[in-house]
Parts: structure tokens; C-alpha cells; sequence
């Protein structure tokens, strides 16, 4: 059966976005070898009506390496002449739901995925990227509703448990959150994400000690991972050592100058240090480089589901300044 670089998509799309706030290009590897069975019965000789000689099959490999390839724009184009030559292929629609989601067009990529579903409810990839999509949309709910549907079938695969992790923290359920972090550290225990995670986590609940230690491990096992030094940045933040935390948020930027988590972490540190031109530039990279506002929705997520917290307070400030630079752009057109 026809599954390998379409399993390869299923790990893609994933490993970009595990973390908190990550966008979908965010760089990462992953050495996990889990395989997701669908039951799909194509195979690269299943014809497809056209005046060219390409089979279905051999659109899919070719979409397939473009996606590889992070080329979303010449792999939504391929996937949309070949849905044009058969319009009821489950697979062409989920691939082009993947190239939507790597260019944040969400909602588009949400129809697609559904469309796929409509054709071939047993399509499990399907589940995998729709919750992902709704992960990245803010529609916790339903991405978890989607996880599940998969861990059900698929208990070994970590990074579900991360994506689903992320969704109960953002609903405030951080025990959850937590459970599903140890969880996918159990499982693969040499990958970065899902230390970082957690990190995270026992930030939000204030034991900054476990979380440092977690965010150490991470950068262990990926001394480049950007991420690592953002979340290791907010914590030493969090824990009133300013100077620390603008050390790891500069080295962030170095390996990753256009993540917006970092820019409003960094911009924080600045006001509270009473650098007040330096966090304003920041604030405003921060909100240029959140094109979605993927960012700021989480922030505002952690604001209102944990006030009583330091990261909650971090973020109800934030969000004040993200907000305040989006008003003084309106009025400056």
C-alpha cells in the first residue's frame, strides 16, 4: 500500500507545531518511527481521468515531495489540478489541507481535511491534521475530541499526547495537561518537545525548579532548539531574574529572529526593567511577526484561565501592550 510519505506528512505537521505558540514552520526533526495505519487501498497505478499520463499515485508522491520540500504553494497548486481530474480522492484533499495549513489558512484547510473525511471516514490521518488545525484555531473542544479518536487506536505515538496536552492547558486544565506531557515523555524520552512542554507546565503551576530542569534536558538533546531557550527565557522571567531570561530570549532570536512568542517575552522583560523604548520595538516585531495571531490568543488563553498565576499575570500585561501596538498602527494609516 501506498503510506510512507504519507505517513511522513502525518509526522511533519505535528513535529512544526507540539509547542506552545509554534508556528507551523517552526523548524524541528523528529527520529520517532510510529506508523499510523489507514486501510487505504490506493496504490501509484490507480488511474486518473485526464489528458496527461500521471496517475493518481504518481500526483500524490509528487505533492508529497513537494510538501518535504516546505514548497506549500507549488504542492496546493499540483493538489488542486489533480483534484480537478478526480474530485473524489480523500488522500489528494488531505494533502492539499496540509499545504493550506502550512500557509495558515486554517479555515481552508479545515474544509479540506473535512471534505477528505466525507469521503473516506476511515482515514485516520485525516483526524490527526483536523485536530491540529482545530488546535491552531483555538477550538480545544474539538481537538481533543479528535485526539482521542486516534490515541484510542494509536497508543504509542507522543506526539499526539503533546498536541492534546497543549489543547488542556489552554482549556485550564493543566493536570491533564501535565498527565499527557508525562506521558509523551514516557514514550519518547530522547525528544526535545515534549521536555519543553512540560516545562511549561509547571511554570503555569509555579514549581519553576521542575521546569528548569525540564527546559535543561530539552536543550540537552537539542542545544538548537529555539523554542527551548524561548520557554527557559519566560521562566527565569517569571522568576524576577530578568538578566537571565533576555540572555536565553537573545539566543532564541539567533536561532529563530522571526518568532513572536520570543519578541513579547522580550518586550516584557524590557518594561519591567524600565526599558520602555526597547520593549515597545519589540512588542511591535512581536505582533509584525504573529501574522495570525496564533500568539496572541494564547496569551490571552493563559491570562484568563490562570490570572491568579505568574504566567497569568505575564500574559494580562502583554496583552495590554500587543493590543495598545495594534491601536497605534490603526491610527497611524
Amino acid at each position: 500500500m501506498y503510506r510512507k510519505s504519507i505517513y511522513y506528512s502525518i509526522i511533519v505537521i505535528l513535529m512544526f507545531t507540539l509547542c506552545f505558540g509554534c508556528s507551523p514552520k517552526e523548524e524541528a526533526t523528529s527520529n520517532n518511527s510510529e506508523k499510523i495505519e489507514t486501510g487505504h487501498s490506493l496504490t501509484p497505478e490507480e488511474p486518473v481521468v485526464g489528458e496527461d499520463d500521471k496517475s493518481t499515485g504518481e500526483y500524490i508522491k509528487e505533492i508529497d515531495k513537494l510538501i518535504t520540500d516546505n514548497k506549500f504553494d507549488e504542492g496546493l497548486k499540483t493538489a488542486n489540478v489533480a483534484i480537478k481530474k478526480e474530485s473524489d480522492h480523500s488522500t489528494l484533499y488531505m494533502q492539499k489541507g496540509i499545504c493550506l495549513y502550512y500557509k495558515y489558512e486554517y479555515e481552508d484547510a479545515l474544509e479540506s481535511f473535512n471534505k477528505s473525511l466525507s469521503i473516506e471516514k476511515g482515514a485516520r490521518e485525516n483526524y490527526v491534521h483536523r485536530g491540529q488545525t482545530y488546535l491552531k484555531m483555538g477550538r480545544y473542544d474539538e481537538a481533543i475530541e479528535d485526539f482521542n479518536r486516534i490515541i484510542k487506536i494509536v497508543r504509542e505515538f507522543f506526539p499526539l499526547y503533546n498536541s492534546r496536552g497543549i489543547a488542556y492547558i489552554a482549556k485550564g486544565n493543566l493536570d491533564k495537561g501535565l498527565a499527557d506531557f508525562n506521558k509523551a515523555v514516557e514514550i519518547e524520552p530522547d525528544y526535545e518537545t515534549p521536555y519543553e512542554n512540560r516545562g511549561m507546565a509547571f511554570a503555569i503551576k509555579g514549581d519553576y525548579k521542575k521546569a528548569i530542569k525540564d527546559l535543561d534536558k530539552s536543550l540537552e538533546i537539542n542545544p538548537q532548539f529555539a523554542r527551548g531557550y524561548t520557554t527557559k527565557g519566560i521562566i527565569y522571567i517569571l522568576k524576577r531574574d530578568y538578566e537571565k531570561g533576555i540572555e536565553n530570549l537573545n539566543k532564541a532570536l539567533e536561532l529563530n529572529p522571526t518568532d513572536a512568542d520570543t519578541y513579547y517575552a522580550r518586550g516584557y522583560a524590557y518594561l519591567k526593567t524600565g526599558k520602555k523604548e526597547k520593549a515597545k520595538i519589540d512588542f511591535k516585531k512581536g505582533r509584525k511577526s504573529d501574522t495570525n495571531g496564533e500568539s496572541l490568543r494564547f496569551i490571552k488563553v493563559l491570562a484568563k484561565n490562570y490570572p491568579d498565576t505568574d504566567i497569568g499575570k505575564m500574559a494580562g500585561v502583554q496583552a495590554k501592550q500587543i493590543i495598545n501596538v495594534e491601536k497605534t498602527a490603526r491610527l497611524n494609516k
